[in-house]
């Protein structure tokens, strides 16, 4: 599930909440450039986002557009024709819970879970 960088905070919230994404791509002309994680929002919105009234503070947050967020993120991925042992290394490398694979011209194709990787190795797949 993909943005574009120019959709609001909100916007991702509501994907995560409703639709149950845990990793959202932020993309900019068709190309991945940015992955916002529940954890980003949690941290950037405060532990008890959305059991209370919105504060002016949350209200300015969820306005912004979703690639003023993690602007410095170095951006890992893979492309679509990456092998489970280069995902694996990369996640380790990188210490990542989920890896964006991406198609030739940059654009997100989805997410390769760390559960999916370990599940390859333990013969699951």
């Amino acid at each position: 599930f993909a943005l574009k960088e120019s959709h609001k905070v909100m916007e991702a919230i509501t994907a995560m909440r409703q639709d149950g994404h845990r990793y959202i791509g932020i993309e900019s002309n068709g190309k991945l450039i940015r992955v916002i994680s529940q954890s980003d929002l949690r941290q950037i919105m405060g532990p008890f986002f959305g059991t209370k009234a919105m504060s002016p503070r949350d209200k300015a947050i969820c306005t912004l557009p979703i690639g003023k967020i993690n602007e410095s993120q170095q951006l890992v991925r893979i492309p679509q024709g990456g092998t489970v042992n280069q995902a694996a290394n990369l996640m380790v490398e990188f210490g990542l819970h989920a890896l964006p694979v991406v198609s030739d011209n940059g654009g997100l194709r989805g997410f390769i879970p760390i559960h999916a990787v370990l599940d390859f190795f333990r013969g699951k797949y």
